[in-house]
């Protein structure tokens, strides 16, 4: 049986060649394995377009469950932004990627990507400030199955026109990751996700 990540209790049986048992005892185990048996999987999700503010604040629908992963995906309608991202449960949000964007924008846009791991468990609203008052629209996403710690591998980014966009080559280390994309255009426009991809929020 695989066990997901956390703390379980077991009950242990000794044997000897003989098939002759020693008394059952219960161990205790801790599980790091960067994987549940249920694999990586989006809980809830959620997005606002905020207006233009220097703050705003964005609940989740449900409870988050304890040792889940928070992403918060961040564009501002300014370049060389600073962001600082919490949340009511006390957990400690990571910056993943930001970029400056200044193509085909007068005042520039900025976009980031922050996560937590490990989460605390309960009701939880994020709240997010940037340092210039901007046009800012964001989303917030709940996965489970994501490892507990050191669940970052990877990131890159790209600038350009074009109405095929990518990333750019990344490189991952390990079979079993969440890969993340986040998109902002100066434009009005219609998005189809890439080939194995899926298309998760849209905040316009």
């Amino acid at each position: 049986k695989q066990l997901s990540n956390g703390s379980h209790t077991i009950d242990a049986l000794a044997k000897d060649p003989a098939g002759n048992q020693g008394t059952s005892a219960k161990v205790s185990i801790s599980v790091s394995n960067g994987v549940t048996s249920a694999g990586i999987k989006l809980v809830q999700r959620s997005g606002v377009d905020a207006g233009v503010t220097t703050n705003s604040a964005l609940t989740f629908q449900t409870s988050n469950t304890a040792g889940n992963w928070i992403a918060v995906v961040l564009r501002a309608g300014r370049s060389n932004e600073s962001f600082s991202v919490h949340d009511s449960l006390g957990n400690k949000f990571l910056l993943a990627k930001q970029m400056n964007v200044s193509v085909d924008v007068p005042n520039g846009e900025t976009l980031a990507v922050f996560y937590a791991e490990n989460i605390a468990g309960g009701p939880n609203a994020i709240s997010v400030s940037d340092s210039q008052p901007a046009a800012l629209r964001w989303a917030i996403f709940e996965y489970s199955g994501v490892a507990p710690s050191g669940s970052f591998d990877a990131a890159t980014g790209a600038l350009g026109t074009n109405a095929s966009p990518n990333s750019g080559t990344l490189t991952t280390t390990s079979s079993n990751d969440l890969i993340l994309g986040a998109i902002s255009t100066s434009d009005s426009a219609s998005f189809t996700a890439g080939s194995g991809y899926t298309l998760q929020e849209l905040v316009p």
